[in-house]
């Protein structure tokens, strides 16, 4: 809805004036720009009508001398241009357009003479009877809005005044001193999750209330009445966008939809005054964005691994989520030892030490995960647990002759064919033979059989007892990664 007033002139013919702001010009060519609309209605509320001949008024805040003014006639309400058959402008200098258009007398001493002066018809009594006119002003460069009509006097010059089917012989001149109250736009600005009220009178010459608005309360392009007074939900689409309050002594409340920011659809008010003067400006609210800090959207899983295994990959980045759509970095700490991350994805690859059960607490890492929009951050954690693989040893078999010794390197020894996964140094601590256990290094004397002796190394010594042949008690031994892990 453009801005527009509507008031009541009245006096020996009431006159009803709309002035609209319309746009003219083509916009492709830049040469887009606000003009005024002026529609005028000859009213029979006064007992007596008239033919309208002239309509004087003034301009505010510009010197019409020193501006190139354009009057033209356009087609009104009804549909029907009346001509206009002359126009006078002139700062402060206007008070007639000729025969039956004259303002003068106690009307011209009381409201001075006028900037702009147009006149419709021709003389005579009875000539035309032009009951309505529609014209529009405008600045041949810039725009002309009712900023300059505001308080500005209005003539009017009637001819064939007299009663509708009656006897009509007379003539009036009519003056209406600060005609134009209108209506000023309104336009707030609040944060994002943050209310906003304010009163859209406070600026408005116009005193009155608030009898309607019009706003676009779905997003279609459409606008639909706006119930004052009541709280109402207004969305673009299945978007909210926030709850507004217009109640009629102007005061408004405007409460956003959480993480909405943007423009809020123009609301069009109208302000109607006790004697029935109407005014139309627009609410404009611009919601100013807010960062809002990122957000855990779900809880990250605790993982666990095994010393020297390859992780593909962990995408902690799924956990997160930012209300304004911005893209987040990362910064992960607690890690096992020879795993990372990128901070661009969120993603942790790498294979784990395979020294990494001996950290964090008994193998438990602690792993914290913040996300950054570059300026807020959300944390949260999870337990990364690495266990240490068991060594794996094979059965080990050797052989002698009657009296002969038997001596077994390292190299070749009993760890020549165990394994552990994670590649631990492994060492034999221990072995047991007929019941006895003894530590590594140390020598087991088997009665009747011979002497064992095995080393940390895996080496191993055999002495037979003399003339001794046959099998040898079984050698239990027991493998050591350093790390936990045994096997035997």
């Amino acid at each position: 809805m453009s801005n527009s007033v509507t008031f009541i002139i009245e006096g020996d013919v009431d006159t009803r004036v709309t002035v609209t702001e319309v746009m003219i010009g083509d916009p492709e060519a830049g040469d887009a720009r606000i003009a005024l609309q002026f529609d005028v209605e000859v009213l029979d509320t006064s007992g007596a009508i008239g033919d309208l001949r002239a309509l004087f008024f003034d301009l505010e805040g510009i010197d019409v001398d020193d501006k190139s003014l354009l009057i033209v006639p356009v087609e009104g309400p009804d549909g029907a241009a009346t001509p206009i058959t002359g126009t006078a402008i002139s700062e402060a200098g206007v008070s007639s357009l000729g025969r039956d258009t004259v303002m003068n007398g106690a009307e011209l001493r009381k409201a001075g003479k006028f900037d702009v002066g147009v006149a419709f018809g021709t003389a005579g009594i009875g000539k035309d009877d032009v009951r309505s006119a529609s014209f529009q002003i405008a600045l041949e460069d810039g725009d002309l809005g009712l900023e300059q009509l505001a308080l500005s006097d209005f003539g009017l010059r009637y001819t064939s005044v007299g009663a509708e089917g009656g006897r009509r012989d007379g003539s009036s001149k009519i003056v209406e001193l600060d005609a134009v109250k209108s209506a000023s736009d309104d336009s707030v600005t609040t944060l994002e999750d943050h209310a906003v009220s304010g009163n859209v009178l406070d600026n408005d010459q116009i005193s009155g209330t608030v009898t309607s608005a019009l706003v676009d309360l779905d997003g279609d392009g459409d606008e639909e009445p706006l119930v004052i007074g009541a709280p109402t939900e207004i969305s673009d689409g299945d978007v909210p966008v926030g709850t507004l309050t217009l109640n009629e002594d102007g005061s408004f409340t405007f409460e956003p939809a959480p993480n909405y920011d943007g423009d809020v659809p123009e609301v069009s008010y109208t302000v109607t005054s006790p004697a029935g003067d109407t005014a139309h400006a627009g609410l404009s609210i611009q919601i100013t964005p807010v960062n809002d800090a990122p957000e855990v959207s779900a809880a990250l899983n605790n993982q666990t691994g095994l010393d020297a295994e390859e992780v593909v990959s962990i995408d902690v980045s799924g956990a997160f989520s930012d209300v304004d759509g911005d893209t987040l970095s990362y910064v992960i700490s607690g890690l096992p030892e020879g795993l990372e991350y990128d901070p661009d994805t969120g993603v942790i690859s790498g294979t784990i030490d395979n020294s990494a059960s001996q950290g964090g607490t008994g193998g438990v890492y602690t792993v914290e995960v913040t996300a950054s929009d570059g300026t807020l951050t959300a944390t949260q954690s999870f337990t990364y647990t690495v266990e240490n693989p068991a060594p794996d040893a094979a059965n080990d078999a050797g052989s002698t002759d009657e009296d002969v010794p038997l001596v077994v390197n390292a190299a070749a020894g009993l760890l020549a064919n165990d394994n552990d996964p994670d590649g631990d140094d492994l060492t034999v601590t221990g072995f047991s033979v007929d019941g006895t256990t003894y530590a590594a290094g140390e020598t087991a004397g088997i009665a009747g059989v011979g002497e064992l002796t095995i080393y940390a190394t895996g080496a191993y010594d055999f002495t037979p007892a003399e003339n001794y042949d046959g099998p040898v008690p079984q050698v239990t031994y027991t493998v050591d990664d350093g790390e936990g892990g045994t096997d035997t």
